[in-house]
């Protein structure tokens, strides 16, 4: 099957082959852990991983996923927002994943927003090494994920060519609301 209709294991399937072994990624939002374990079971032992959440309850769920699949990668669970990264990466990263939106199962009144969102993307293109990527998964069904999309495709569309490609992706036939996802990619050429 080239599409699924499950939107992160599509991504996950995309991703797959440009995860390093011991490479440095972030997910911005760590969520129920799905991201952040995916990332950790294919960087291996030498590998490092922040996961960032602003709900302490979305840490505890994604270190029982850790937990459960024994995963052997050095995790970082950081409570505090994606738009404060560099204060706690310093190296540079091969990648960084975001899924935007609310904790599923949790209070869909606490969400991401496009100001930290795009403040992040500051933060991460700056410590993005060559070649890596960045990935944003966009839902805009629930109240301010549509205002959030637009923050961040604006932002990505303003990227310099030369700097990143970015591809938008949406899941068109999606009833509703379509996710979309937005990737970006830095250019190997581009001075760091």
């Amino acid at each position: 099957m080239i599409i699924s209709s499950h939107i992160t294991g599509q991504l996950h399937t995309m991703l797959e082959p440009h995860i390093q072994k011991g490479g440095v990624y972030v997910d911005a939002t760590a969520g129920g852990g799905r991201d952040t374990l995916f990332l950790a079971s294919h960087v291996g032992a030498a590998g490092k991983i922040y996961a960032f959440d602003i709900q302490g309850e979305a840490l505890v769920q994604t270190r029982a996923r850790l937990l459960t699949h024994e995963v052997t990668a050095s995790v970082d669970l950081i409570l505090d927002s994606h738009a404060k990264l560099d204060a706690y990466v310093k190296a540079p990263i091969d990648g960084m994943m975001f899924n935007l939106g609310y904790l599923p199962g949790g209070d869909p009144t606490v969400v991401t927003r496009g100001e930290s969102t795009c403040e992040a993307l500051d933060k991460a293109l700056a410590l993005l090494k060559k070649g890596g990527f960045i990935s944003l998964l966009c839902y805009t069904g629930h109240p301010g994920g549509m205002d959030e999309y637009r923050a961040v495709s604006a932002y990505a569309s303003r990227l310099d060519r030369h700097m990143a490609q970015v591809v938008e992706m949406r899941w068109s036939n999606s009833p509703q609301s379509p996710p979309v996802l937005i990737l970006i990619e830095k250019s190997i050429s581009y001075p760091m």
